[in-house]
């Protein structure tokens, strides 16, 4: 039926015929590996334009500091320690008055 309903349609592919003509019944197969092939290629050119950007930008200080044995810990920037701050600018300006 299949065969039929695309001879009544009046459509004509030159690929598809040149396809049938060149792979014969491994034509199904081949397509599919290219499908296939062609979906790998699009994850791996999402994920080089993404995901590894950002994972060599989270990676680059770790390398940094293991060639220049640089201590890893993060700096202080917690608002307990900026309020702390804050009280002892405050304390020094009230000295400062007296």
């Amino acid at each position: 039926m299949s065969l039929e309903m695309k001879e009544h349609s009046g459509v004509d592919n030159p690929v598809g015929q040149w396809l049938d003509k060149a792979l014969g019944k491994w034509k199904a197969l081949i397509m599919s590996i290219a499908v296939s092939m062609a979906v790998f290629m699009a994850i791996l050119v999402i994920c080089g334009c993404c995901c590894i950007p950002c994972i060599r930008s989270l990676c680059n200080p770790l390398i940094v500091a293991a060639i220049e044995k640089k201590d890893l810990t993060p700096p202080p920037y917690s608002m307990p320690l900026l309020a702390a701050e804050e009280c002892q600018d405050d304390d020094d300006d009230e000295q400062d008055e007296v």
